[in-house]
């Protein structure tokens, strides 16, 4: 969802400005009312106690409030710098991975471009308009990938990437067909 991390802490910014900036209004007016009643020693009707005493209710919900949404709001922005580095990290060795299994099952640089294509859920026709060759060239490769990775499609092919991302107490004794 591109914009969706960094719109969320802006609204939330917003929303909390408007806190603060109620916390701040409230505040003077509960000041204001209490200065002219001391400084005009004037005693308080009912209506006035109650309407001081909610004034200054709604300023310490606004403060706590405030400060909660300051606090949620700074561990939110830390924790999405977090799963973007991680998410970085995992991409990087992701690829490492990759590569690494390419090699070890000496693909050739074409083997390996159709490869990444694959994994990255293209067709072949897709791929075949990627690379600029014809459906037949990518299939012979697309074969010729999947013996020598062992596996019988491009769906095996793909699992033997995913599973080094998934919980692996789930299936853990079924693996693909090999040929």
């Amino acid at each position: 969802m591109p914009g969706s991390s960094h719109a969320k802490p802006s609204f939330l910014g917003v929303i909390l400005l408007l806190q603060v900036m109620s916390c701040l209004f409230f505040t003077y007016d509960v000041i204001k009312d209490i200065v002219e009643h001391s400084s005009d020693n004037l005693p308080y009707t009912e209506a006035d106690a109650i309407h001081t005493t909610f004034e200054f209710i709604a300023v310490v919900g606004l403060l706590f409030g405030s400060i909660s949404m300051w606090q949620t709001l700074q561990h939110n922005i830390q924790m999405n710098a977090e799963a973007a580095e991680t998410i970085e990290i995992q991409k990087g060795h992701f690829d490492e991975i990759a590569q690494s299994r390419f090699h070890s099952w000496m693909f050739t640089n074409s083997e390996m471009d159709v490869a990444k294509l694959i994994l990255r859920g293209l067709s072949l026709k897709e791929i075949a308009a990627v690379r600029s060759v014809s459906v037949g060239t990518v299939k012979a490769q697309t074969n010729a990938i999947l013996k020598k990775s062992g596996v019988q499609n491009r769906a095996a092919f793909l699992g033997l990437f995913i599973d080094e991302f998934l919980d692996d107490t789930i299936g853990k004794d079924v693996t693909p067909k090999r040929s």
